[in-house]
């Protein structure tokens, strides 16, 4: 059996079915689930709205739709009245790309056919893309370091319990992690092989990482620590040679960024508000010194065998580049830790869990797979029979401690906490209680539904906090009249 497993495993169509499969059960388990979770408050503050003005203005160019006071026909003839966003008058707040993709999804599947709830729709977008991001992902790594690694680095990224949860509910975060991802793999490609087509394809990816959040102006760190030579002559002739090309890209980048997003249409220089405003973090005091919250909590939310093979794949990876055995290697820990050592430095300020760093996960995903690899090849002394026996058995022990967090977190998966730091009690304990809520307000349709069930005819409703989201609570209600 193990022999027979092995010979289908060492084929490259095998492994492809496996990951191909793997990505289909994700974005349809996805789908499926999006009914149990809500709008976020972000999203009921501005995301649902101006990502619905926004569409209608690209496919009409009608300047009435960025009249954003100007309250129109069309929130009276569906189902959800976005007009009700406290955050309307302030389109410098919310990029608009992801916004635009998901209030598409939202008229194609709700509003045409018909087919789910219009806050399911709009959630719909950030599944499709993550599900095209992890193909993308595995195809990029099987190339470069084999079917192992890749399909461990799939199966680590696509059972992560916070990102499960993030992507039903949280139109920002995800788009950007992903797009962050696209921009970085399309920079890989083009520096393994110049060309003036894989140019173009980075700037396309950097701008539209831009187009939904300030987090891509990191990306050329990305690119010189992940890739560039040490050797000073050869840095200096990498940019000699290759300068028109990344000029390229520059501007690429920024006619993508300029399209995505029509408030800047009238006057681009609005970007300048935006930036203004994440730079000086709305408003927030940051640490004064160096920060070591984004770390630890970033260990506490691995899962423990994911967190296992991270650690190894890191030692590994290290060795790997002191041999200078791989620039890929330094790829793969640059894309781990900057995003991490990035929100570390002051005065930057850490809040919501690793959301605000969530670029770092691809490359974690990846050191976790370089880890289990590793794991593979040393125990299994190069018999095939017993890598396959290992690499069963590493799977099956990554099942069972998703089946856990599942049967314990369920559909809370974003608020997960690994067992080392205490569960959710641990987390709380450690990194305070705003950090171990749901500090999105998504709950609130578990609540509604509960209400339905239970309330009295006409009662009435307070909603103590994330009152922006009073538009899907007002649509959800059946038996009660929202005041």
């Amino acid at each position: 059996m193990s022999s027979f497993l092995y010979k289908k495993f060492k084929s490259i169509k095998f492994a492809d079915f496996i990951a191909v499969l793997f990505i289909i059960v994700f974005c349809l388990s996805g789908i499926l689930t999006l009914s149990e979770y809500g709008m976020s408050w972000d999203e009921g503050l501005g995301n649902f709205f101006f990502g619905e003005r926004y569409l209608h203005y690209i496919s009409s160019f009608n300047a009435n739709f960025l009249n954003f006071n100007e309250y129109l026909s069309m929130h009276k003839e569906h189902p959800l009245d976005l007009y009700k966003s406290p955050e309307r008058g302030n389109p410098q707040t919310f990029p608009a790309l992801a916004d635009i993709a998901s209030a598409a999804t939202m008229y194609i599947f709700s509003y045409k056919l018909k087919w789910m709830d219009p806050v399911d729709g709009f959630h719909l977008f950030s599944i499709l893309l993550l599900s095209t991001f992890l193909l993308t992902f595995y195809f990029f790594v099987s190339k470069r370091l084999g079917n192992y690694v890749a399909l461990f680095s799939l199966f680590f990224f696509g059972v992560f319990p916070r990102l499960w949860g993030d992507m039903h509910f949280y139109e920002k975060d995800v788009p950007e992690m992903a797009f962050f991802g696209f921009a970085l793999l399309a920079y890989w490609r083009w520096f393994e092989k110049p060309s003036w087509v894989r140019t173009i394809w980075v700037g396309i990816a950097g701008g539209a990482a831009l187009g939904v959040k300030a987090n891509a102006l990191y990306l050329p760190f990305f690119f010189v620590l992940g890739s560039w030579s040490l050797n000073v002559r050869e840095f200096w002739l990498h940019i000699k040679t290759q300068f028109s090309k990344y000029c390229l890209m520059l501007v690429i980048g920024l006619i993508t960024y300029y399209l995505s997003w029509p408030y800047l249409y009238s006057n681009p220089i609005n970007a300048i508000k935006y930036f203004s405003l994440m730079f000086s973090q709305a408003g927030r005091v940051g640490s004064t010194s160096w920060n070591w919250q984004p770390l630890s909590i970033t260990s506490a939310v691995i899962p423990e065998f994911m967190l296992f093979c991270l650690l190894i794949g890191v030692l590994f990876s290290v060795i790997q580049i002191i041999k200078k055995r791989g620039v890929i290697y330094r790829f793969a820990l640059v894309w781990l830790l900057v995003p991490i050592l990035r929100i570390s430095i002051p005065p930057s300020l850490n809040f919501d869990g690793i959301r605000h760093f969530l670029e770092f996960l691809p490359g974690a995903a990846l050191i976790a797979g370089i880890g289990a690899a590793y794991i593979i090849k040393l125990f299994g002394k190069e018999n095939t029979k017993r890598n396959v026996i290992i690499a069963v058995t590493l799977s099956l022990l990554l099942t069972i401690n998703t089946g856990l967090i599942v049967k314990k977190f369920g559909t809370y998966q974003y608020i997960y906490f690994n067992s080392l730091y205490g569960g959710l009690p641990g987390g709380k304990r450690i990194f305070g209680p705003d950090e171990a809520t749901d500090y999105w307000g998504s709950s609130y349709r578990d609540g509604i539904r509960w209400l339905n069930e239970n309330a009295e005819i006409d009662a009435k409703l307070y909603i103590p906090v994330a009152g922006a989201n009073s538009g899907e609570i007002a649509h959800q209600f059946r038996s009660i009249a929202h005041s």
